[in-house]
């Protein structure tokens, strides 16, 4: 969160200092992932603080950096890993804008296929290739075996609604490069498990400080909220800056409503809103056909399930399993090892293989 802090002009943060310099054409080409906390951004900051970055420099993501060390090679990535440095139009290194932003000396690792090895690590005896590192998100979705009809609902800690596309068509949200050549739209960093357990805190917060141990919260937090369907509070839960907003509240507060039950009800209806919401936002049109869901809170909460899938008006499926990355990872690998030859192909084998999850709509 360095490039928050304050610039020395006066004039706003160190991100708006990096704003100031970036055209519409450079938010563009970068798909909307211009963010504190990219190498972008820690590469602006280091040169605005005037420290000095040798020449032959290579920035490099933490899993490139440690991939290399162990192959005894350059870095490497996927373009999946690449976000907020790439130029998505053109899939490589955004290097005009790094000569313009004064860090144009700066290597950049090579980016290569998921199929196409890095270097090879030796283990046991064996040698062992390594491929290059992939974001996690795209990893994630890959996972969850997203066709291109559907539509990614990823609700844990943090949250993410996500289309696979074919082109970069820009738009008021944020593009990645995916795989196969593809891409994904998605609007991230939406209020979910972080928003609520800000709430939860409040609540165990008495008891705390009387050194009271309260179990788990969630079944009876799950049983009042279902139990509240008529309830006319409203929330908001943007406690922390969202794509939707950065300014959190609870409206139509009475002393009958001003239960766990009621407060629950209305994060869960708010959070289906903003679903709702960033979904229309990826295709006005609604391009997809089916929802799906994923992460610990969608796997968990049927309420919230119900009120997203309420609002959307379609049918769903749960992801196939728990474990998203790890099954992405599975997919990747079947195409790194030439078993498949892509991975819209691999996707499709385990979905053959995997439980479907497939539901109706209430």
């Amino acid at each position: 969160r360095r490039l928050l802090e304050p610039h020395p002009s006066g004039q706003g943060s160190y991100f708006d200092a990096l704003l100031s310099g970036l055209t519409k054409e450079d938010w563009r080409d970068l798909g909307r992932e211009i963010r504190p906390g990219t190498p972008l951004s820690y590469l602006f900051w280091l040169r605005q603080k005037g420290q000095v970055i040798p020449p032959g420099t290579v920035a490099a993501t933490l899993p490139d950096f440690v991939l290399a060390r162990l192959c005894g090679t350059a870095p490497a990535t996927h373009p999946s890993n690449a976000v907020g440095a790439i130029n998505i139009l053109t899939r490589d290194w955004h290097f005009p804008l790094f000569h313009r932003l004064g860090f144009g000396q700066v290597r950049w690792p090579a980016l290569r296929e998921i199929n196409e090895p890095v270097g090879e690590v030796r283990v046991a005896g064996r040698q062992l290739p390594g491929y290059p590192p992939v974001g996690d998100h795209p990893c994630a979705v890959a996972g969850v075996l997203l066709d291109l009809e559907e539509l990614s609902l990823n609700i844990s800690t943090g949250s993410q609604v996500s289309l696979r596309s074919m082109r970069p068509d820009p738009g008021d949200y944020q593009t990645i490069p995916f795989f196969d050549g593809q891409f994904l739209h998605r609007i991230s960093n939406l209020p979910a498990g972080r928003a609520l357990d800000a709430l939860v805190r409040l609540l165990r917060e008495l008891a705390e400080v009387q050194g009271v141990e309260l179990g788990d919260p969630w079944p009876y937090i799950a049983k009042a909220a279902a139990a509240r369907s008529g309830s006319d509070l409203r929330a908001n839960l943007a406690f922390f800056p969202t794509p939707l907003g950065e300014f959190g509240s609870f409206t139509n507060l009475r002393e009958e409503n001003l239960t766990v039950g009621d407060l629950f009800h209305a994060a869960f209806v708010h959070m289906a809103e903003n679903y709702y919401a960033s979904a229309l936002r990826l295709s006005p049109h609604r391009v997809w056909r089916r929802v799906v869901f994923s992460g610990g809170l969608a796997q968990k909460l049927e309420l919230l399930r119900g009120l997203i899938v309420g609002k959307f008006q379609m049918d769903y499926r749960l992801g196939s399993t728990t474990e998203d990355t790890l099954n992405g990872l599975l997919a990747l690998a079947l195409v790194a090892s030439g078993r498949m030859r892509s991975v819209q192909k691999a996707t499709e084998l385990l979905r053959q293989a995997l439980p479907s999850g497939y539901s109706e709509r209430p």
